[in-house]
């Protein structure tokens, strides 16, 4: 299963934010490694465990997660996906539990007001860091609109920022990792190539200006993509 997107002939008409165009399906991108064994969310359900590092370290399941957030998964509703590339989806649902939620059932409330970053594990070895102040209205994707677990193709359960362009959520969520500065140590794998430290889509911050030259390269690989097989 994956996210639900039923966009209408007047979404796909709509107005996308500036360098973006949109597309009709999700858009299926990583770092094509294999997913280890281990990480079965698929198959594990609600026992699947997500390991949490702060002031101390801890592992929650979904189980838990969906205890803590009253017993069943908020759903999440007309999310649009900005992919750093060039393309966004629209009226995407998601079922989950928001990143605050997630925080406080692994660390108590001390945890959010201690924090400057969110760095991300995938158990495919992705990195990502995410600033603090960019965690507006963040949430963890368990689900997708139809009820089944976030498909293995897009990488569920995976964090979402909604204010981000997409390359800030990580697909195969192994660990999340609170750090108290957005330092060297906090930038992840597209970071360290050249990607901007924030990647807020509202302000354009997609890559830094050395780096520019790849990533429009990139952007019109994907773009190409998009035009005749990701539709």
């Amino acid at each position: 299963a994956r996210a639900q997107s039923t966009p209408s002939t007047s979404a796909l008409a709509s107005s996308a934010p500036r360098g973006q165009r949109v597309v009709r399906s999700w858009i299926k991108l990583d770092l094509g490694r294999p997913i280890p064994p281990t990480h079965d969310p698929w198959a594990l359900g609600d026992a699947f465990a997500i390991e949490c590092i702060g002031r101390v370290s801890t592992k929650v399941t979904l189980a838990e997660l969906k205890a803590a957030n009253g017993g069943a998964w908020s759903e999440f509703s007309n999310h649009s996906w900005h992919c750093v590339t060039g393309w966004t989806c629209e009226a995407l649902t998601f079922r989950g539990v928001d990143l605050d939620a997630v925080l406080r059932c692994a660390f108590g409330d001390d945890a959010l007001a201690s924090y400057a970053c969110v760095y991300q594990i995938a158990s495919d070895g992705y990195t990502v860091g995410v600033d603090s102040r960019d965690c507006a209205g963040a949430f963890l994707a368990v689900e997708d609109g139809g009820g089944s677990m976030l498909s293995r193709e897009h990488g569920g359960p995976r964090l979402v920022f909604p204010a981000l362009f997409g390359w800030k959520s990580a697909k195969y969520l192994q660990t999340i990792k609170l750090l108290e500065r957005y330092d060297d140590d906090g930038l992840g794998f597209w970071e360290k190539l050249g990607c901007h430290r924030r990647g807020r889509w509202a302000n354009d911050e997609r890559w830094s200006e050395n780096a520019a030259g790849v990533w429009n390269w990139l952007a019109w690989m994907t773009n190409l993509y998009a035009r005749f097989g990701g539709e």
